[in-house]
């Protein structure tokens, strides 16, 4: 039994030949001409034609047009491809199973954070409970076969499987779980996968904008002051596995006798895939001393998936002057030759010339998912510009499923040590030239801390 394919397809013959039978079917590359039943499932006949161009003989009869028109010609190549199988396993469906599972397959007509709607419902045949491959309409380049061209062409890519939650007569209500993804204008077909949602491991959008702020305010216990430690980041993912992330990783703001405004202003492509994220980048170091000062390099490095369970750390080095931990300024310095005298270095004097790259400070932070929506974070933060502070609180998904229009509020309790630096002492010491003697302005730290109260936000848009 042959039953054409226009009784069992609404599609137009654009859809299917742009590899689409009825909302994702996938049959052989041509045109669909019919469909059958065959071994486990449905049979799809597709060929390939061809324009011949025709002229008129002598005896009435069409002929092609010359030899470039014999040989423009293609014959018919009739092939199948096994697209579908019906529920309940039955060997042979019948012209209406296949009607039925066409009237299935739906298109995504809404998104709202964590759910999506579907136009088909109980008029065909959809249950409480069914599963859907949403399968991605989003273009992208494909090499044809036919034309030797890449084109641009649906991809097709299963980027959830959800099951039904609510249904009415022209409409289903789906869940999606942390990771899945759907748009606007993909296909929904019915499946027997289980769904995809993962909360240990999900995977992360690509194309997507980030923005993640936290301020936490503090009242000093050890000094009477007043501070935060704030930061503002943001980060993009593209279609290719890389991550751009650029911001203030910490801003450290301490209000009291002294004023100080240690910052880090930090710039890191990495390679980023759901699994792990490598990184190399560039910033800029701010103490409230000049000596603090400067060009830093950064490593990052991420184990886990983002909203996942993770392992987060980003070293900071710098390029400094030497003995920088106990010498952090110069005072000035003196020509010995103008006064008539000379001096020479000692093996001291030239530990304090010159400049080597030293550790700056890391930034760790640990994630552990507890539910779908919330997760048990703790940050670490230590620098030599001028702060410590450490934290321990949830992560809280308010609103959407790790995607586009995603809302996530972080909330923390920890502690928090801001420095500032004041003058202590001055040393002299012959400058590696020979020829001058400099004086070196040595500062003590002060130290303005105590608990602090964070709170964040992360949300997420194309």
């Amino acid at each position: 039994m042959l039953w054409p394919a226009r009784r069992a397809c609404s599609c137009t013959p654009s859809t299917l030949r742009g590899g689409q039978l009825t909302g994702g079917w996938v049959p052989a590359d041509g045109e669909v001409i019919g469909l059958q039943p065959g071994p486990g499932g449905l049979m799809a006949i597709s060929a390939h034609l061809a324009l011949v161009p025709l002229q008129i003989a002598a005896d009435g009869s069409l002929r092609p047009a010359g030899v470039s028109g014999l040989l423009g010609g293609r014959v018919a190549q009739v092939s199948t491809t096994t697209t579908w199988t019906p529920p309940g396993g039955a060997d042979m469906p019948d012209e209406k199973a296949v009607v039925a599972a066409e009237r299935m397959a739906g298109t995504v007509t809404k998104v709202r954070g964590d759910i999506a709607v579907l136009d088909i419902g109980t008029d065909a045949g959809v249950a409480q409970g069914d599963r859907f491959e949403i399968r991605s309409q989003a273009l992208t380049r494909q090499y044809s076969l036919e034309t030797g061209l890449y084109e641009q062409r649906p991809s097709n890519q299963i980027t959830a499987v959800v099951q039904v939650t609510s249904v009415s007569p022209d409409k289903a209500l789906v869940s999606l779980g942390r990771g899945d993804r759907a748009r606007v204008g993909d296909h929904a077909v019915p499946s027997n996968r289980k769904t995809s949602g993962n909360t240990w491991f999900p995977g992360y959008e690509r194309s997507l904008n980030r923005i993640q702020a936290k301020v936490g305010p503090y009242l000093g216990i050890n000094t009477l002051s007043a501070g935060m430690l704030t930061s503002v980041m943001y980060d993009r993912t593209f279609a290719f596995p890389m991550r751009l992330s650029a911001g203030f990783s910490n801003i450290g703001l301490v209000f009291g006798a002294d004023f100080a405004a240690p910052f880090h202003l930090d710039v890191v492509p990495s390679y980023d895939t759901d699994y792990f994220e490598v990184g190399l980048g560039l910033g800029y170091v701010f103490s409230s001393h000049e000596r603090r000062r400067g060009l830093s390099f950064l490593q990052k490095v991420r184990l886990g998936t983002v909203d996942g369970l993770n392992l987060t750390v980003q070293n900071a080095f710098i390029y400094e002057r030497k003995r920088t931990s106990s010498w952090l300024a110069f005072g000035g310095s003196v020509d010995m030759k103008e006064m008539g005298e000379d001096c020479t270095p000692t093996d001291e004097d030239k530990d304090l010339t010159g400049y080597e790259f030293n550790w700056e400070g890391v930034d760790a932070s640990l994630a552990i998912p507890l539910t779908r929506r919330v997760t048990l974070v703790t940050d670490w933060s230590y620098s030599n510009a001028g702060w410590f502070y450490g934290d321990l609180g949830i992560r809280t998904l308010v609103m959407g499923n790790g995607g586009h229009g995603t809302l996530i509020i972080p909330v923390t309790i920890g502690g928090v040590a801001l420095n500032d630096y004041v003058p202590s002492g001055k040393e002299t010491y012959c400058d590696a030239d020979a020829n001058k003697v400099s004086t070196l302005q040595q500062y003590d730290s002060r130290v303005y801390g105590g608990p602090v109260v964070t709170i964040g936000i992360d949300y997420r848009w194309r």
